[in-house]
């Protein structure tokens, strides 16, 4: 679980001024920001089932979708954790405790667009296949997520000014219904002896939500990618880390399944990409795969990517 920590320069949070009109607070009261770095509990594997023209896309373009959380399934599990912070209130006996619902109304206002992919630690399994890999006439690939420059802590919120950085993250999922409330209710403790971090706080619940899912779904062992951008629409942004230069593509829209759906862009880096594994059903072949890969300049002598049929 991600640990509360104090807010840090150019993060920011929408709340409802005086006159009940949404204004913006930027939180200043803490470090510059700092990369965390991956750890030895991070993986070196990770797997992403998807469709076979969607990997198409993705290797062509040399780049990969994250999508809003507002558009797919995942939108359950902020729905999940906002619960859960109203069950807390109720159990801890805040319910008419003015700060405590200062806290639930500004973490209700700052879930807004947040932008994942997903992954797991689950290598060629038949149901994720059925469910993400087009029911096996798709692709699962692995990954090396460590190459990754992001940081591994609770992503800043892009306010598009040069001084923002760490707005994209990548993070581990948290399925532990008992650490969620945990860590809720030590919140909403401080936030009733210290009124003057109330914004700290909501902050870092409103961000906390992306990282946490209901327990019935720990099945899925995920890890994350998450962007958090503060405006509706951002322009493209540019995080250079490591001495790697990361950019995030402004919001795009498209229609999937039958509905509008936003997502940006993510540079796919040199060495992300480790194995392809091709599903029982799928048209391609692995020459077929290893001709697109050869096409994007991908499957090299340095980077090499191994392709192999599924064992399902």
């Amino acid at each position: 679980m991600y640990s509360y920590t104090e807010s840090k320069m150019t993060d920011w949070i929408r709340y409802y001024d005086n006159a009940g009109n949404l204004s913006a607070y930027c939180c200043v009261s803490g470090p510059a920001p700092e990369v965390v770095s991956p750890t030895s509990k991070e993986p070196y594997k990770l797997y992403h089932y998807t469709s076979i023209d969607a990997f198409y896309n993705m290797i062509s373009t040399k780049k990969m979708r994250l999508t809003s959380l507002f558009n797919m399934s995942d939108t359950k599990e902020v729905v999940w954790f906002y619960r859960l912070l109203n069950s807390q209130i109720a159990q801890l006996h805040l319910s008419q405790n003015r700060v405590a619902n200062i806290i639930k109304e500004m973490t209700r206002v700052n879930l807004q667009d947040a932008y994942s992919a997903c992954f797991t630690t689950l290598k060629d399994k038949n149901g994720k296949w059925d469910i993400y890999g087009a029911k096996h006439t798709g692709v699962c690939f692995e990954i090396n997520p460590k190459i990754l420059p992001v940081t591994r802590d609770l992503p800043m919120r892009d306010q598009e000014c040069a001084m923002c950085l760490n707005t994209c993250a990548f993070l581990k999922v948290n399925y532990s219904q008992n650490i969620q409330k945990k860590i809720i209710k030590d919140i909403l403790k401080l936030a009733v002896k210290d009124k003057s971090k109330v914004f700290n706080y909501a902050n870092y619940l409103s961000k906390l939500a992306y990282t946490c899912k209901n327990p019935a779904y720990s099945d899925e062992n995920e890890w994350r990618i998450l962007y958090t951008p503060f405006f509706p629409n951002p322009t493209q942004k540019t995080e250079i880390l490591n001495n790697k230069e990361f950019k995030i593509s402004s919001i795009k829209s498209h229609i999937k399944n039958g509905k509008p759906s936003q997502y940006c862009e993510i540079p796919i880096l040199d060495g992300f990409i480790t194995k392809v594994i091709i599903g029982s059903k799928c048209c391609a072949t692995i020459d077929d795969l290893k001709a697109l890969l050869a096409n994007s300049q991908y499957n090299t002598a340095e980077h090499p990517i191994t392709i192999e049929f599924s064992s399902i």
